[in-house]
């Protein structure tokens, strides 16, 4: 009966302990992601003032630059970083939606890739460890109408290459405020 008990504790321990494998072999993996605004004296992160942001990473300013930041790596060599943005959920921020019923939905892919001519690197250069930093512009308006005030997750996806083929997948989400200047909270 113990060697059977001490079998079944040595299983669930296999089970239970942490392990970043997926079926295509070690995921990728994105540390110390962050999405801040440029340095402006108006700009701030979301815990600089008492206001409750919940899990709000970042407030940015419509018309102004963000940059987004993470510490990419993977075993077998990094592939692209792939950033999606789209409208969250802000129920519990009804000010945000407080704006023009004409307003536009924001939406954003872009696609970074290592190991090609005019990519992150050079080509046929597939990094294992990346510091990935670039900017993007919020915009004011889309087609002419304004964007829609509020919060967008920030996703961020991160290929690593397994063969020549196909690529293993990591990704985070972080949900930012996108409001104008002149927003008070």
């Amino acid at each position: 009966m113990k060697k059977y008990i001490a079998f079944i504790s040595f299983l669930l321990i296999g089970f239970v302990s942490c392990n970043n494998e997926t079926e295509k072999g070690p995921a990728p993996e994105i540390k110390n992601y962050t999405v801040s605004p440029l340095e402006h004296d108006h700009a701030r992160k979301a815990n600089d003032d008492d206001h409750d942001h919940d899990e709000v990473a970042a407030i940015v300013i419509v018309g102004e630059e963000a940059r987004i930041e993470a510490d990419l790596s993977a075993q077998q060599g990094l592939s692209y970083v792939r950033l999606n943005i789209h409208f969250g959920d802000d129920d519990h921020h009804d000010h945000a939606r407080v704006m023009a019923t004409d307003s536009v939905l924001w939406t954003m892919n872009q696609t970074w890739e290592f190991g090609k001519e005019g990519g992150l690197t050079g080509a046929g250069d597939y990094p294992t460890t990346y510091h990935f930093d670039e900017e993007i512009d919020i915009p004011t308006d889309i087609d002419g109408k304004p964007l829609k005030e509020g919060h967008y997750h920030f996703m961020l996806q991160l290929g690593a290459r397994i063969d020549d083929s196909s690529d293993n997948e990591a990704q985070q989400v972080l949900t930012v405020e996108v409001t104008s200047e002149e927003h008070e909270h």
